[in-house]
């Protein structure tokens, strides 16, 4: 039998090179050679059975999440939240100097004006002083209080007055004019919406025994001085320096945090500036409408006329019923109300038809902690718990008186 031996060197089955054996294993010829000890230095496993390049690991030194990376974004994300605490508080102390602020004027200036007798008045709701010296102490101290924090925080930070009261075009902000118009009638429209909430929070606070819990604040007689006195302290003068405090000042110093946070965290410490619930609520509403479309647009005018609207909307209310009586109240209010909820409609339909171009906000990409966080930091820190107790405390004495 001539059979060819397999193993053999001749073989014409071990003429043509096999790809699966290595290099090192094309110089070993017998099979008493295979046998490698592991003091040769030139066989290792690895050269035997090489891994493919795929399934080999990179060095620990290239992997790019590494801890020094993990470390230093849980250090980033710790100052983050100790400046949010910061800024916040800040904010919620500048709220409560201007409370203070007020209530020390009102009361310094009316116990000066009741020890002249020529200013005496036999109204109670006056304060026992005539009307008009009543309504100029309360401008005069609205617009000293609010405007005080804003000056301190214009004199801390040396930021130019443009940068804090901003009266941007629509074009810096992508929008146009129509965009910007139809901002103003939603706008309105959402702050007239605002009071049905507020109003089924007063039934249920009624509900329970809770009342006088929206105080009435702005006595009024029918002397024309004293109407033009009311109109304008509750018309003119709040729109102007609250949006300059607390959309102007306030929302610019939480900002830095996400305009997000900023417009929640201000639309907040707005409601509780108010010191009833009632109020807290439509004015928490209204902040968050009055932040959002201050942000969008980049004016500050916006804001100031939605909220001026709305506080002349409550103010001639109240002077075409007493001028002419409930039905002419009624048929006021309601065609206001169809009027601006109408035109909000429509705003509102040209904003979502266009939502991709006009509605979105820019959105951060340096934060690293999560709204609620920054939420949670926001109300847990000494200014802000401090303005809290002071809301409680005023309803409290509201509830009492």
């Amino acid at each position: 039998m001539n059979e060819s031996n397999p193993f053999s060197e001749g073989s014409p089955k071990n003429s043509a090179p096999n790809p699966e054996i290595s290099d090192s294993a094309k110089k070993i010829p017998t099979a008493q050679n295979d046998f490698t000890l592991p003091s040769d230095p030139k066989v290792t496993d690895s050269a035997e059975h090489p891994l493919p390049p795929e399934t080999q690991k990179e060095p620990m030194a290239q992997d790019p999440i590494s801890l020094a990376s993990l470390v230093a974004a849980q250090r980033l994300s710790y100052e983050e939240m100790r400046d949010t605490r910061r800024c916040a508080s800040h904010s919620s102390f500048l709220v409560l100097i201007s409370i203070c602020l007020m209530n020390l004027l009102i009361l310094g200036l009316t116990f000066l004006c009741r020890s002249n007798p020529a200013l005496h008045s036999s109204n109670s709701s006056f304060f026992y002083l005539k009307p008009i010296i009543y309504y100029s102490i309360s401008c005069f101290s609205y617009c000293v209080a609010i405007g005080f924090p804003a000056l301190l925080y214009q004199l801390h930070t040396h930021e130019p007055l443009e940068k804090v009261v901003r009266f941007d075009s629509p074009k810096s902000h992508g929008l146009s004019r129509s965009a910007v118009v139809c901002m103003f009638f939603a706008g309105m429209a959402l702050t007239l919406l605002a009071n049905y909430p507020t109003s089924f929070v007063t039934q249920i606070l009624q509900m329970f025994g809770i009342s006088h819990v929206s105080p009435d604040d702005m006595p009024l007689t029918s002397d024309a001085a004293t109407q033009i006195f009311y109109m304008l302290y509750g018309t003119l003068i709040p729109p102007l320096v609250e949006e300059l405090l607390f959309r102007g000042v306030i929302l610019n110093i939480l900002r830095r945090h996400g305009d997000s946070f900023a417009i929640i965290m201000s639309a907040f410490v707005f409601g509780l500036y108010h010191g009833n619930i009632p109020q807290f609520v439509f004015a928490f509403l209204m902040g968050l409408i009055a932040g959002y479309l201050y942000i969008r647009t980049g004016s500050i005018l916006i804001s100031i006329l939605i909220h001026m609207f709305n506080n002349g909307f409550s103010c001639l209310s109240v002077l075409i019923e007493q001028w002419y009586g409930n039905t002419a109240f009624e048929n006021f209010q309601s065609t206001y109300f169809l009027v601006f909820l109408l035109l909000g409609a429509v705003g509102l339909g040209f904003l979502i038809k266009n939502r991709k171009k006009y509605l979105p906000l820019q959105k951060s990409k340096t934060l690293h902690a999560p709204l609620s966080v920054r939420m949670t930091c926001g109300i847990g820190n000494l200014g802000t718990i401090f303005l809290i107790l002071n809301f409680i405390v005023l309803c409290a004495v509201t509830n009492i008186l």
